[in-house]
C-alpha cells in the first residue's frame, strides 16, 4: 500500500519543467503588467506603423531636416526654413541616426520609427494615466493604428498626410506633451519625494515637446489650469518649470554656439 500510495504521490507532482514554465509565464505576465512595460509596447507599435507604411524618404520639409542634420552643426543662417534647422529635438536624434547607420534609408527609418514611437507611447500613457485603465490607453493607440490620417501617406502626391514616416516635428511633439500631461496626472496621486521626481519627469518632456516644436510653448498656457483641476498646489509648478528651463538654457548654449560664427566673425576650431 505504501508503494501505491508512492506512486500517486508521484503521478500528482508536475514534472519540474513544467512547474519552470509556469514561474517563467508568471514573470513574464507581471512584466507585462507594469505601466513602464505597456508603455514601451505601445511605442513599439508606433514602430511597426512606420515599417508597415514605409514611405521613400520625403522630399520639401522632411529633407530640410534630414540636410540639417547632415551638416549640423556647421548650419548657416542662410539655410532655408531656419526653423526646421533650429529645431534640436528632430534634428539631433536624425543626426544621432545617420552618425550610427550612415546617411542612407535606414537612418531615414530609424528616425521617423522613433518619432512614432514617441508619439503612440504618449497617446497611451496619457490615456491609462487619465482613465486608470490599460483598456483606454490600447484603445487610443488602436485608433492610431487605424486612423487613414497617420496610415494613407504618399511621399508624392501628399494624399492625406507625410506625418508617419517622414521626419516632422508634429508627431515627436504631441508624444513628448501627451507624455508630460500623464506624467503630471501621476503625480498628483502621489506624494513626497514621488511627486516631486513625476513633476520633474513631467517638466523634462514638456521641455523636449519645445524643443521639437517651438509652438508648442503656447500650449503651457494650460499647466497652471491642469495644476488647479488635479487639485495640487501651484506653488509645486516651480518644481516642473526647473527642467523645462533647463531645455531653454540647453537651447539657447547651443544656438549661440552655432549661429554665432560665420560671415565675418571668427570660424570654429
Amino acid at each position: 500500500m505504501n508503494l501505491a500510495t508512492t506512486g500517486a504521490v508521484d503521478r500528482a507532482e508536475p514534472p519540474a519543467e513544467a512547474g519552470g514554465a509556469q514561474r517563467a509565464l508568471g514573470t513574464f505576465g507581471s512584466l507585462l503588467r507594469r505601466p513602464s512595460v505597456q508603455t514601451a509596447l505601445a511605442g513599439l507599435s508606433g514602430v511597426l506603423l512606420t515599417i508597415a507604411v514605409m514611405v521613400p524618404p520625403m522630399y520639401a520639409d522632411s529633407d530640410l531636416v534630414w540636410t540639417a542634420a547632415l551638416i549640423w552643426p556647421d548650419i548657416p543662417t542662410t539655410f532655408p526654413a531656419i526653423h526646421h534647422a533650429m529645431r534640436l529635438g528632430t534634428v539631433l536624434p536624425v543626426w544621432l541616426a545617420q552618425e550610427i547607420f550612415g546617411p542612407n534609408q535606414i537612418a531615414w527609418i530609424a528616425a521617423s520609427s522613433l518619432f512614432a514611437a514617441i508619439f503612440t507611447a504618449g497617446f497611451y500613457a496619457l490615456g491609462r494615466a487619465l482613465f486608470r485603465s490599460s483598456l483606454i490607453g490600447m484603445l487610443a493607440v488602436a485608433l492610431i493604428l487605424i486612423h487613414p490620417f497617420f496610415t494613407v501617406v504618399d511621399a508624392f502626391t501628399r494624399a492625406t498626410t507625410n506625418g508617419t514616416g517622414g521626419l516632422l516635428p508634429d508627431m515627436p511633439a504631441a508624444g513628448w506633451y501627451s507624455l508630460g500631461v500623464a506624467a503630471l496626472v501621476i503625480a498628483a496621486r502621489r506624494a513626497d519625494r514621488r511627486q516631486t521626481w513625476w513633476l520633474v519627469t513631467a517638466g523634462l518632456c514638456m521641455g523636449l515637446a519645445y524643443l521639437t516644436r517651438e509652438y508648442v510653448a503656447f500650449m503651457f498656457v494650460a499647466l497652471p489650469i491642469y495644476f488647479v483641476l488635479l487639485r495640487m498646489p501651484m506653488r509645486r509648478i516651480v518644481v516642473m518649470a526647473f527642467p523645462m528651463l533647463g531645455v531653454l538654457g540647453f537651447e539657447l548654449v547651443h544656438n549661440v554656439i552655432v549661429y554665432s560664427f560665420e560671415n565675418g566673425t571668427p570660424e570654429r576650431d
